[in-house]
């Protein structure tokens, strides 16, 4: 048994761990999706699932993306427009 384990350590195990260059990290990160408003908000308001759409693309650092949002979490700090992005400096 600990043959076997030590076979698929040193044998197995690396040929399954696939290394991603600079290249394809970039692809990858281009394929997330953003945020935007489906609707003109006030401030003040709370930011729901119902009150933005994804797409491409992401555009900045402080974007929110559709991976790292949470329902009913984000309170508006400004008014915004439709299809604006929804930026991490927009909400509290």
């Amino acid at each position: 048994m600990i043959e076997m384990l030590d076979h698929c350590k040193t044998h197995i195990i690396p040929r399954l761990i696939r290394i991603i260059d600079n290249q394809e990290s970039k692809y990858l990160i281009s394929l997330h999706r953003g945020l935007y408003f489906k609707e003109n908000m006030l401030k003040g308001q709370i930011v729901r699932l119902e009150d933005v759409y994804p797409a491409l693309p992401l555009k900045e650092n402080n974007h929110i993306s559709s991976r790292t949002f949470v329902n009913d979490n984000y309170t508006l700090r400004k008014d915004v427009i439709k299809n604006m992005p929804l930026l991490k400096e927009d909400i509290k």
